[in-house]
């Protein structure tokens, strides 16, 4: 089995940032409290706090290297660059991870040539003891080659946020296009109240109606939603007869209920060769119902989330999972598969290959039981953000899927792809 290796990630940063970050006095109320949020990582009230530092004190060193992390982890990369270049160049030392930060800011702003500078500049500078930090500017470095090769050659594609009516100002992700074409299936996780009987935040899954050409406000999927807190939409198949949701309370893992007159059966946990693996949050049946993929990090694979296939066998159950192979999976992470059976084409996405940052979409076709190679479907319909769950409608003139990318109307929002 090849080594596992730890996806190091952007959070990871920012823990090892808060973690080695230099102390320095901090005076004020807003300049304490900032200091609190940072490091419980509620990052929209730092900023805050620490924007009404800035105001106060532009040149606050502290403030604006954290500000910076924040505006990073919001997904604002402009702003984040412009506060961690301010650090930087006030104190180049202001922190360890400053070049890699620098260099994360400008790789998510497409600038992938300025982005390699910083990210070889630190590279350079580590010692043979610090292998983590190496592993994850390599990653880095290729990653912004992925970006420079595929931005040479853009996909012809249109890609179409689909408004308010789906997207909230909180993550609606995991679109699931309905048969026809015209009810639409998606997660959302967003804060509740006490009075609902929990604090923090759930996901529920919403339901919206194509009509007259545009997508209606979407509602509450099934109204007796106290059965469904925390389930999230995975994949509708076969012939909308059979929903699979992913469960993320106690007793997680992926779960299936069955169409029952004008509503569902109550979501009853898969059993094997389903839900082995610690984490399991993805699962795609093909229309005919023959073959399922999903995702798992049981062991055995090649690294992180890997994409397995099992097969409807003659007695109604499930066969044993079979991993699909070095050509799909690799050493990072692979989820959301999505197989077109007219074309023998498995979509998923995956953190390894040659993404350009984040998950990135995928294809592979397979030919005499042989997958080809992973094929990235190249910008604008990947970028160096997180894009997933991607599908095709049933008409396949079109393809949906959710990305973090900036410019949306929240965390994480749902989009349409048209191929040119």
């Amino acid at each position: 089995m090849k080594k596992k290796y730890l996806l190091v990630t952007l959070l990871a940063v920012l823990q090892v940032t808060m973690a080695f970050a230099p102390a320095y006095p901090e005076a004020g109320n807003d300049l304490k409290k900032a200091a609190k949020a940072y490091a419980s990582q509620e990052y929209e009230l730092a900023l805050e706090l620490y924007r009404k530092v800035l105001q106060k004190n532009p040149d606050h060193l502290q403030a604006n290297l954290r500000a910076g992390i924040c505006y990073l982890d919001l997904l604002q990369p402009a702003k984040a660059f412009e506060h961690l270049e301010f650090a930087y160049k006030k104190d180049p030392k202001v922190t360890d991870e400053i070049l890699m930060l620098l260099g994360e800011a400008q790789q998510q702003l497409y600038n992938f040539e300025e982005a390699m500078g910083y990210f070889r500049t630190e590279l350079a500078s580590l010692s043979r003891a610090e292998s983590w930090n190496k592993e994850f500017l390599l990653k880095r470095l290729r990653e912004c080659e992925s970006g420079l090769a595929l931005s040479a050659n853009p996909v012809l594609a249109q890609i179409t946020n689909l408004g308010p009516a789906i997207n909230s100002p909180y993550s609606d992700y995991v679109p699931v296009m309905l048969p026809g074409d015209t009810l639409l299936l998606y997660t959302t996780r967003r804060p509740v109240s006490e009075a609902r009987g929990r604090t923090g935040v759930v996901e529920y899954m919403h339901v919206s109606k194509l009509r007259n050409g545009a997508w209606q406000q979407a509602e509450l999927f099934l109204q007796d939603a106290a059965k469904l807190p925390d389930h999230s939409a995975v994949s509708v198949a076969p012939n909308g007869q059979e929903l699979y949701t992913y469960f993320g309370g106690k007793n997680r893992g992926l779960f299936m209920s069955e169409k029952a007159g004008q509503g569902w059966s109550d979501p009853v946990r898969l059993g094997s060769p389903f839900n082995e693996g610690t984490v399991e949050t993805s699962m795609h049946v093909t229309d005919d119902g023959k073959f399922a993929f999903f995702s798992s990090d049981r062991p055995g694979g090649f690294g992180g989330l890997d994409l397995y296939i099992c097969y409807k066998q003659e007695n109604g159950t499930w066969s044993d999972a079979l991993n699909l192979g070095p050509a799909i999976n690799s050493a990072y992470d692979e989820d959301a598969p999505f197989v077109d059976v007219k074309t023998n084409t498995l979509y998923f996405s995956s953190r390894g290959h040659n993404a350009i940052g984040g998950y990135d979409v995928f294809k592979s076709s397979i030919k005499d039981s042989v997958w080809s190679q992973a094929q990235n479907l190249g910008m604008p319909v990947n970028s160096p953000f997180d894009d997933i769950y991607f599908s095709l409608t049933h008409n396949r003139d079109k393809a949906i899927f959710s990305s973090d990318r900036p410019g949306g109307h929240g965390r994480k929002d749902v989009y349409f792809i048209t191929f040119k």
